[in-house]
């Protein structure tokens, strides 16, 4: 697909209330939920030199790693999403329902994020 195409499906697509909404929908969970998560597990972490990724309550700290690794979680979330809505809008003009599907998809495992990272903020400030 050559660049013009591409540019006029994102416009087509973009011009849509619907995939519009949808795609302002995710995007605001993704950019909210990382940055209050950053904000609160960030400066811990940092003051720690350790960051905990705790995958659940029963069997106590699953990984421990530098305070860096706080990044990974709310970066996979944001480039994995960035991919997906950019390619939902790339194919837009020749295959509307898996443009459609694609956002749906996308807004809906951008759910289980924010309370992934919800938990992992809950147990990193403890």
């Amino acid at each position: 697909m050559r660049w013009e195409a591409a540019w006029f499906s994102v416009k087509l697509a973009w011009n849509r209330p619907v995939l519009r909404w949808l795609t302002l929908g995710t995007w605001f969970l993704v950019l909210t939920a990382s940055l209050l998560y950053l904000l609160s597990v960030v400066p811990m972490a940092r003051k720690d030199g350790l960051f905990i990724l705790h995958y659940n309550v029963y069997f106590g700290a699953d990984e421990v790693r530098a305070w860096s690794w706080s990044f990974f979680p709310p970066l996979l979330w944001t480039v994995v999403t960035g991919i997906c809505t950019a390619w939902a809008y790339v194919v837009y003009q020749r295959d509307m329902s898996a443009a459609v599907g694609l956002l749906i998809s996308s807004f809906m495992w951008s759910l289980p994020w924010v309370g992934a990272l919800l938990y992992l903020s809950i147990i990193n400030q403890s």
